[in-house]
């Protein structure tokens, strides 16, 4: 059965683990076949967010705290809790590239890895996709 919940580009949060309770966003969803018998999808998201900056820091100090720690998984879609939110961030050719063959070649995803955390930093510096970089707020 087809996925009907789930899209490209939109923001979910997963459910299980290393990165459980993180937000990232579906990059591409894998219908079942021999290899794989649960529907799944590739994940973008962020392992580690920004820290808040202060008034009295330096520019240094500040830069330091800007740094976001990407990640990239295959999960199965039932690991993954849908958001009303859509992703802004817009992925190189070298990343689209990477993220399709990021499973078999650990240099490949090592280099991906490098230059997402670059394209986070950017969006998180311009202010796009505010709301994936904040921490997850849990009502009472």
């Amino acid at each position: 059965m087809e996925n009907q919940v789930l899209c490209e580009k939109m923001v979910v949060i997963v459910q299980c683990g290393r990165q459980a309770g993180k937000k990232a966003f579906v990059h591409r969803l894998c219908a079942r076949d021999d290899e794989c018998t649960f529907e799944s999808a590739i994940v973008v998201g962020v392992e580690k967010g920004p820290k808040k900056a202060y008034v009295g820091m330096s520019e240094k100090k500040i830069q330091k705290r800007s740094r976001v720690y990407p990640f990239v998984k295959k999960m199965n879609v039932t690991h993954l809790i849908p958001t009303t939110h859509f992703s802004e961030i817009a992925l190189g050719e070298e990343i689209e590239k990477g993220l399709s063959e990021w499973k078999k070649n650990p240099a490949v995803r090592k280099k991906t890895i490098k230059e997402l955390k670059k394209t986070f930093e950017e969006d998180y510096a311009s202010g796009r996709s505010t709301w994936l970089f904040k921490k997850l707020q849990m009502a009472e």
